[in-house]
């Protein structure tokens, strides 16, 4: 399931309320302020949110905040030199807080490094191996669409004559 798909969540009095609603909202905005920055189209939002919506919505929002800190600080810990460190005390402890990392193992569970299998580490190299390769496809269109404003020397993207990029 991508990111950006609707998956159920529950309301406090277990009547499931879908993402749908929060994302078609957001697609609206951006389409009507397609200029816009971020932060604008997020305060546009707010302002359409009907007050039954609030709280579904902010847990919506906050659940991709909440992976965010989640991975920088698991990332902060997998990069740090510590594991690689001659004293062993700083090995030690640079382990100790990997094992304690929490990862996506699919389904929408996560769990503390230390208590994942070889297939719940498989579904992670997986999914950052699918990660990798979509980013690498969005560059490519980035340099594809480059490539033709330098061929036919335009300043803008949108100076572009029709046909001039496939993608």
């Amino acid at each position: 399931m991508r990111r950006d798909e609707a998956r159920p969540t529950e309301r406090s009095e277990g009547t499931p309320v879908s993402r749908n609603s929060l994302t078609a909202l957001i697609r609206e905005v951006s389409a009507e302020h397609a200029n816009a920055h971020p932060h604008k189209i997020a305060r546009l939002v707010a302002e359409r949110t009907e007050p039954d919506d609030v709280q579904d919505f902010y847990i919506t929002a906050l659940e991709r905040m909440v992976a965010d800190i989640i991975r920088a600080d698991r990332n902060h810990t997998m990069n740090s030199k510590a594991g690689r460190s001659p004293k062993v005390e700083q090995r030690r402890s640079w382990w100790a807080r990997m094992l304690s990392e929490r990862v996506s193992v699919g389904d929408s569970m996560w769990k503390p490094l230390g208590q994942c299998t070889v297939d719940d580490l498989d579904f992670c190299i997986t999914e950052r191996h699918s990660q990798i390769a979509a980013l690498h496809t969005q560059i490519g269109k980035y340099e594809v669409i480059r490539d033709a404003m330098i061929t036919h020397g335009c300043e803008t993207a949108a100076d572009l004559p029709e046909g001039a990029v496939e993608l």
